[in-house]
């Protein structure tokens, strides 16, 4: 405590000087621009006057080199009056730690930004280190670990931390030739000391924000456990042999991808449907029972632990991990290459297939960009006249099959409300047999990331008030309203 108070009064003292010759040196310079600068007052022909200094100055004022050197002097005297500062900063964030060190000024002077960067990269784990140490000691001293039954890791303790470190070196050393390391080993004890005192602290003096960080490290390291858990429950030990298969799914026979296809349904009655209309060679049925989790308003390890979702993820054979991302999806094993979305025409029907593709967009991405998913389109209505039977899928199809057949007492329309209302042959005909269905294919474009980003979260998300402005704002486009 004694020696931060120390360092710290020695900084103030080293600024405090710097700004009171700043100052002095601004003061001299506006007596001589408006006193002496004035080249009348030096150039002129009395004797009296003492014309070298006169003529100097007036020249160098005529000569417009007092900008420059007005310049340079006042950017000596304060680097000169911060050269041994340093300002350390941190804030819960976006999860990142970022070291700036004044070394970095000379890759950025040859244009090297890959260099300044491997700079940067190169001091983060001290800092880390001693973030993790300080912030584990003050949770153990104050007993807030004790009941705490998960190991708590060092990524815990820096999940949604950001912090900006800066630091200026008068001789910066690097560690070989690319000097991509910085070798001073006395701003690794300076930086360390200080951060680490100056959190202590700060952690002491604020015992409410104190224990919101630890309890926040609490239910990080609680739900990398339960994720981790999770995850491991929904990989698939194989996709063609079997094992782990979830008991509702209707598998194909085929084992090649290209040729499969997945029909994600809605509801057991429907799904009870399918399964006796599909063509078992290669097309797979898995009911879906009711609508799954939001996934844009859940934490990983609620996603993980719910039980429909685990079916997909076995099902499809996708399992969470890839050489690069110990997270990401990794779809190499992929079962099916259409998985096809497939649920009532009406509004709870058009919220499950929102809730799926919002799951699949989240932790499955690749799926859509790739152009694995689809939506199936069953039909609006069904028209029976003189034992003929025509489908339509919209209204507009439906007024032409009207006009075609003619408006009278004999037409017998039936609005379809639910798959379950069809039975497995008119299900097949209409929603599944490949050469009669309707497929919307749901495409991914690059060049609209952000925006499809924004509006999962805006609609999905648990902010109401986007959401309220979105429908406000798009309301007069809709056309068909079932309410």
């Amino acid at each position: 405590m004694e020696t931060t108070q120390k360092k710290a009064a020695s900084f103030k003292g080293i600024r405090s000087a710097g700004w009171v010759i700043v100052i002095c040196f601004i003061i001299a310079v506006l007596i001589f621009h408006f006193v002496l600068g004035n080249p009348s007052n030096f150039m002129n022909n009395d004797p009296n006057n003492h014309p070298l200094p006169g003529n100097f100055l007036g020249t160098i004022y005529k000569g417009g080199f007092i900008v420059p050197v007005i310049q340079t002097l006042l950017l000596t005297v304060i680097a000169l009056s911060i050269e041994r500062y340093i300002a350390i900063g941190a804030a819960f964030g976006k999860g990142s730690l970022v070291k700036f060190v004044a070394n970095i000024k000379a890759a950025l002077a040859e244009g090297d930004m890959k260099k300044a960067q491997q700079i940067c990269d190169s001091q983060r784990g001290s800092v880390a280190n001693v973030v993790n140490a300080t912030l584990k000691k003050y949770a153990e001293d104050s007993k807030m670990l004790e009941k705490v039954k998960v190991e708590i890791s060092s990524d815990d303790f820096r999940e949604g931390l950001t912090a900006v470190i800066s630091v200026k070196v008068m001789e910066p050393q690097f560690e070989g030739q690319t000097k991509t390391k910085l070798g001073n080993s006395e701003v690794i004890g300076a930086v360390d000391t200080a951060v680490s005192e100056a959190l202590a602290n700060y952690l002491e003096e604020h015992p409410a924000q104190a224990k919101t960080i630890v309890e926040k490290v609490i239910i990080a390291a609680t739900a990398r456990h339960a994720a981790r858990k999770a995850r491991e429950m929904v990989q698939r030990k194989s996709p063609l042999s079997g094992g782990g298969l979830p008991g509702k799914l209707a598998d194909c026979s085929s084992r090649n991808p290209e040729d499969c296809e997945i029909f994600l349904v809605e509801g057991d009655s429907a799904g009870g449907s399918a399964k006796q209309g599909r063509d078992r060679m290669f097309q797979a049925i898995l009911p879906l029972r009711g609508k799954i989790l939001n996934v844009e308003k859940a934490m990983d390890h609620k996603v993980f632990e719910s039980q429909e979702i685990s079916n997909m993820f076995k099902a499809l054979g996708v399992t969470i991990g890839t050489e690069e991302d110990s997270k990401e999806a990794n779809i190499e094993k992929l079962r099916y290459h259409k998985i096809i979305i497939m649920t009532d025409a009406d509004v709870d029907g058009a919220h499950i297939a929102t809730l799926l593709l919002t799951f699949i967009y989240r932790f499955m991405p690749e799926l859509i960009k790739q152009g694995y998913v689809y939506r199936a389109q069953p039909p609006l209505y069904k028209l029976e006249k003189n034992k003929k039977v025509w489908y339509a899928y919209s209204d507009e199809e439906l007024a032409a099959i009207l006009d075609e057949v003619g408006r009278d007492q004999n037409n017998k329309i039936q609005r379809y409300k639910g798959l379950g209302e069809m039975d497995a042959e008119q299900l097949w005909e209409t929603t599944m047999d490949p050469k009669h269905r309707v497929l919307l294919k749901v495409n991914f474009d690059e060049s609209y990331a952000s925006d499809i980003d924004v509006t999962f979260n805006t609609l999905m998300g648990d902010r109401v008030e986007p959401r309220r402005l979105f429908i406000e704002k798009n309301a007069k486009y809709v056309k068909n309203l079932d309410i």
